[in-house]
């Protein structure tokens, strides 16, 4: 990793080898490797993309979300993207990450503030998250496994899909659509939204219910803030199904990292997460009928 850390940034930054101090590799991420290298005193993240990364995100795509959000200044600045490999290399930034407190709420406030400034942007990106798509997409790749979906997983997905028409009443802004607070960094002079490879037009109430990854409450907090007043059953029931919708999605990603012996390399029991997700599913479907609409 070294090597290639060191190959590239010297052809970037046009300097020598020698002047490019690796110093570590950040924790988290269970996709790609991110490393933070010194140059000059000034310290920058490279990003390799994990295995089979290609088949969950469309390179040309992030690059152009990235370039489309400049303007909105919620990211680190890209010093270089390769399309191709997926290397990239941004401005390393400092600061609380959300996910490293026992409080994220305290955060509330700038967490509504920046996914608003995203969402009432006006920008839109060239494609969708079309999330419906993109879940059969993911299942299909099992099948090269010659996996077959178990009854729990359909009987899940079926009482979701039933609430399909409800959902698709939403309206479709630009949206982060991974912005888990591992993703939310909050620095001395601003706050960060990090990580744009999902990027796309969607449903708003997909980001805030990806806010709960950790904690479905905390993303029903921040929906309070995030519109200004005491949501009504029907916001919080959006939040409660696109967050089903999500543990529904990264099974099946979980499954796929699980079948490619992603596991044994990261040391990450993968086909026990992808038995979680399902767990937080059902404890979500026990708690989802309070928000009757």
């Amino acid at each position: 990793m070294e090597s290639i850390i060191k190959s590239v940034a010297s052809q970037v930054f046009n300097i020598t080898e020698d002047k490019i101090i690796l110093k570590e590799r950040l924790i988290g991420g269970l996709s790609n490797k991110v490393f933070v290298f010194e140059l000059d005193k000034n310290l920058y993240t490279f990003r390799i993309s994990g295995k089979d990364s290609e088949k969950f995100v469309n390179r040309e795509t992030e690059y152009k979300n990235i370039e489309l959000i400049k303007i909105l200044n919620i990211n680190s600045q890209t010093m270089y993207f390769n399309m191709d490999t997926g290397y990239k290399i941004a401005n390393y930034v400092q600061g609380h990450i959300l996910s490293d407190l026992k409080k994220p709420e305290i955060y509330l406030e700038e967490i509504a503030r920046i996914l608003k400034i995203m969402h009432n942007s006006n920008l839109k990106s060239e494609n969708n998250y079309e999330p419906y798509k993109r879940l059969n997409i993911y299942e299909n790749y099992l099948t090269e496994f010659k996996y077959k979906h178990n009854n729990l997983y359909i009987e899940l997905k079926n009482i979701f899909f039933e609430n399909k028409t409800f959902l698709d009443k939403g309206n479709l802004v630009l949206c982060h659509n991974d912005c888990q607070i591992s993703n939310i960094i909050v620095g001395k002079e601003k706050t960060y939204l990090l990580d744009w490879e999902f990027s796309g037009n969607n449903d708003p109430f997909y980001d805030i219910a990806c806010v709960g990854n950790k904690d479905i409450e905390l993303a029903i907090k921040l929906l309070s803030v995030y519109l200004g007043y005491p949501p009504t059953n029907e916001q919080k029931r959006r939040v409660y199904l696109w967050r089903i919708f999500q543990y529904l999605q990264w099974y099946n990603v979980a499954l796929y990292k699980h079948f490619i012996g992603l596991g044994k390399e990261l040391n990450i029991n993968f086909k026990l997460v992808s038995d979680l997700y399902l767990n937080k599913i059902i404890d979500l479907l026990n708690k989802i009928d309070c928000f009757t609409i």
